[in-house]
């Protein structure tokens, strides 16, 4: 399994407290994740707005999450 730096946008999950739940489930799959201070979230540096691949990244990792 690849592991991923993962910067979540403050308001993604609908709550902050949301955004860091999901952010302590993907540091316990070993990513390295953290709630950021803005509204983009980013995979390794590339923002989800405009990069098709992190946008499918996260979107998978979102989907487990919520399984």
């Amino acid at each position: 399994m690849s592991t991923y730096t993962i910067e979540i946008a403050f308001d993604a999950c609908g709550t902050e407290e949301a955004a860091q739940e999901f952010a302590a489930w993907l540091n316990e799959k070993g990513h390295d994740a953290k709630v950021g201070n803005s509204t983009g979230s980013y995979v390794d540096g590339r923002s989800t707005s405009n990069d098709e691949e992190a946008r499918e990244i996260m979107n998978n990792l979102w989907n487990e999450f919520c399984a």
